[in-house]
């Protein structure tokens, strides 16, 4: 007599049977994840950069400092009557010495966005185990916010990055106590405020 077996008891089946090979689940879920994130960032690039208003700005006055040997003394000004740092245009200033075209900072930046994605799963690693890693990184895969941060160069696309490096350098300081971590922490919080100046609600960290 054959007994037909249901989709439900299939898949506990097949799930038992992946249990004994310890078949890890999340370190697939990752995997898909950042695929997912790849597709949502690489599609159809080059229509989807920003290249207007401030984007342009910023890498014009990188790529002009930088085929000119100069270094810009102050930032581009916030909505107040004061600048912020240059450290953003010594940045891109810095992406342009790579050999690629003049789109170079705005493949860094989509670069940073994954760089994004693996951080903040791990810190969510750190304080919650695999299950809330797996939804932080999911979460910010398909964030829109962050998906439009890996096709921009402004100084504000770069808040969100320097908040996870901060946050980051702070769990991994709670977790060891080394001084290098509190260094980092301290340096990124500071960087990111000369940058742009609404990274300063990362102080309190």
């Amino acid at each position: 007599m054959r007994i037909e077996m249901g989709p439900l008891k299939m898949i506990q089946s097949i799930y038992r049977k992946l249990r004994l090979l310890k078949f890890d689940y999340y370190s697939v879920l990752l995997v898909l994840i950042v695929f997912l994130a790849i597709f949502f960032r690489i599609w159809n690039y080059r229509e989807r950069v920003y290249i207007e208003s401030d984007q342009t700005r910023f890498a014009q006055v990188a790529l002009y400092a930088k085929d000119h040997a100069k270094l810009p003394l102050v930032g581009p000004f916030p909505q107040a009557s004061f600048f912020t740092g240059p450290w953003w245009l010594w940045i891109l200033m810095v992406f342009y010495l790579f050999p690629f075209d003049s789109l170079t900072p705005w493949y860094f930046m989509t670069i940073l966005s994954f760089v994004f994605i693996l951080l903040i799963a791990k810190s969510a690693y750190y304080l919650g185990g695999k299950k809330m890693a797996v939804v932080t990184a999911l979460f910010a895969a398909v964030s829109t916010a962050q998906i439009n941060n890996a096709f921009t160069v402004w100084n504000a696309g770069v808040d969100a990055y320097i908040g996870v490096f901060a946050i980051y350098f702070l769990i991994n300081y709670i977790k060891s106590t080394r001084l290098v971590w509190m260094f980092l922490l301290a340096f990124s919080i500071s960087l990111g405020t000369t940058i742009h100046f609404q990274t300063a609600y990362l102080v309190p960290l």
